[in-house]
Order: C-alpha cells, then sequence, then structure tokens
C-alpha cells in the first residue's frame, strides 16, 4: 500500500516519512486516558444481489492471484457455475471487477459514516470505523478488494478507481485530526497515519494466511490493536 501514496511525498523526505510512520508503529495513537474499546460496533450490510456471489468470489480471487490470474473459469470453478451462468448475470470480467471495487468502495464509506454518526471523540470514531472494517474482511460480506489490485487493472478503469480509493481511505484523516484536537488521539501526522490505518485495514484480508487462530470476533484485537497502542503495548 505505501507505493500508492508515497509518491506524494519528494525522495529527499523519505527518511522523515519513515520516521513518522516508525513512530506509529512504535507508540501508537491513543492519546492519554484513551483505551482501546472492547465492544465491536454493528457492521453495516452489503447490499445483496443476484451478483453479490460473483463478486464475493472475484473479489477473494482477485485478492489471491491477482487481475490477470482471477479469470472468468476460474471465478466459475469457485462458485460451481458454468461459464454461461456467469455471462447470464455478469456482461464481461471487466464490468464484473469494476462493480468489486464498487461494493469495496461501498462498504468503506458506509462504515466510515456509520462512525461519524455514532459520533464521539476522534479516537472512537477511528477505531470504531477500524474494528468494523476489519472484522469486514471476515465477514459474510468480505473480503474487501485489496488496494494492491489497482496497479493491474485495465487503463480504462484504473484512473477513476485508484482516485475514488484514494479519497476514501483519506477520509481517515478527519477523525484523526478531531482526535489530535480533542486529545484523544496523540499528536501525529494526520496524513501518513491515515496511511498507515488504511494499510492495515487493506492487509487484515490475508490475516488467516499467517494466523491460523484469526477469525471475525478477534481479528481487530489481534491485528488492529496493536497500531492504535503501539506494538509493545501490554495486553489486558
Amino acid at each position: 500500500m505505501v507505493r500508492a501514496w508515497i509518491d506524494r511525498y519528494d525522495p529527499a523526505d523519505y527518511p522523515r516519512v519513515g520516521e513518522r510512520v516508525a513512530d506509529i508503529l512504535l507508540e501508537g495513537l491513543a492519546g492519554p486516558g484513551s483505551r482501546w474499546p472492547l465492544v465491536d460496533p454493528p457492521l453495516g450490510r452489503a447490499d445483496a444481489g443476484p451478483t453479490e456471489p460473483f463478486l464475493r468470489a472475484a473479489t477473494a480471487l482477485i485478492n489471491e492471484e491477482g487481475y490477470r490470474g482471477a479469470s472468468v473459469e476460474k471465478i466459475s470453478a469457485r462458485l460451481s457455475v458454468t461459464k454461461g451462468s456467469f455471462y447470464h448475470h455478469n456482461d464481461n470480467k471487466d464490468d464484473l471487477v469494476a462493480n468489486c471495487f464498487a461494493r469495496t468502495f461501498a462498504i468503506l464509506r458506509g462504515e466510515q459514516d456509520a462512525a461519524e454518526a455514532r459520533g464521539g471523540p476522534g479516537w472512537e470514531r477511528l477505531t470504531s470505523c477500524a474494528r468494523a472494517l476489519v472484522r469486514h474482511q471476515f465477514s459474510e460480506t468480505g473480503p474487501l478488494l485489496r488496494g494492491a489490485a489497482v496497479g493491474a487493472l485495465p487503463d480504462s478503469l484504473r484512473s477513476a478507481i485508484s482516485l475514488t480509493m484514494r479519497r476514501l481511505w483519506e477520509r481517515l484523516a478527519f477523525p484523526i485530526m478531531d482526535g489530535i484536537a480533542d486529545g484523544s488521539i496523540r499528536a501525529v501526522d494526520a496524513t501518513i497515519t491515515a496511511q498507515v490505518v488504511s494499510s492495515m485495514i487493506d492487509a487484515a484480508s490475508d490475516l488467516d494466511r499467517w494466523c491460523a487462530a484469526a477469525e471475525a470476533g478477534n481479528a481487530a484485537d489481534l491485528f488492529a490493536r496493536p497500531l492504535f497502542l503501539g506494538v509493545y503495548a501490554q495486553t489486558d
């Protein structure tokens, strides 16, 4: 995910960016008195429809094998349907992939909006959103499409999808800045922190590959908590 945003910085500033990322990882984000929430927020629901199984299967395959590896044959085989059934519900692969991104964007936007609607200090809104999105990776609505998939998209899709993804992830800077202002988040670089948090959420789709115990009920505690509290924070 760093490749998706590092180009906004001059190469001469890479060491400074690295120092700020390291500070976030080591020290976390919590301001004085902020605690890791113990209760998960309710998950929003993705709109179900006749193409939903294809969207989920295609998303999982693209995450695993990339855009080129996720062929119509493999998507159909994963669902145990024929290619004819695939084309009955989808015009072509590119349209399906575009719809996969639209579905992921709807989930990202929905959980961000829900966290804002619940209100509270910036820390509460940010952790609420992050916990919900990590849980989506393991729920029946998951996984979310990985940001790395953008680079392999056809030119006709790449520009608009990349811009939308960047805008949605950068929305995380709003609760971060609010948290810094209200004291619930310590003083950090809000723009870089938004990218680090989004990278964590994005990478959570692969968590079960190297942590067999990961599931919807504990994924946020295993993966998100160390980022928010710092990797050296003691567990309760």
